[in-house]
């Protein structure tokens, strides 16, 4: 067993909150069209979990915004078996119009909360990665603090 480190981000729309998901692209190697986190990926030799969401951002949907590191959640891969450790960010968008790269993505959706906890609920679970799923639930604890802040 391997232990990685990736960082990936949730990004919502200043305008209303939704987040956005994507699909990943068919021709991935792990997980091929299941639904992902906004952006993000496995950590770069000498790369911090910061420049390496920034980076997969850049990489996966042709945007640079502002992030915030919120948690972490760390979980075995179902797929690989790897010891996984998520750095977990958060960003705001100003746009909704993206243009991704579909050697990475498939498509890409925003939704509200109550509708990606509908998809994870009524999803066959092999649609999202464990580590997903743990980090949305970290994802809403964090939107709740900072609504009552």
């Amino acid at each position: 067993m391997k232990i990685l480190h990736a960082a990936k981000v949730f990004l919502r729309k200043r305008s209303d909150g939704k987040i956005l998901v994507s699909t990943r692209a068919e021709n991935k190697k792990i997980l091929p069209g299941c639904f992902e986190f906004s952006a993000g990926g496995m950590l770069e030799i000498n790369e911090n979990p910061k420049e390496a969401v920034l980076r997969e951002m850049q990489e996966e949907l042709n945007l640079q915004c502002n992030v915030e590191h919120f948690d972490f959640v760390d979980y075995v891969s179902r797929v690989t078996g790897d010891y996984i450790i998520l750095h977990l960010y958060v960003g705001e968008l100003e746009q909704d119009n993206i243009s991704f790269n579909k050697d990475e993505i498939k498509e890409i959706v925003f939704y509200s909360l109550d509708e990606i906890n509908a998809l994870i609920k009524n999803q066959d679970e092999n649609k999202f990665d464990m580590g997903y799923i743990q980090a949305f639930a970290k994802l809403q604890k964090f939107l709740e603090k900072e609504k009552r802040a």
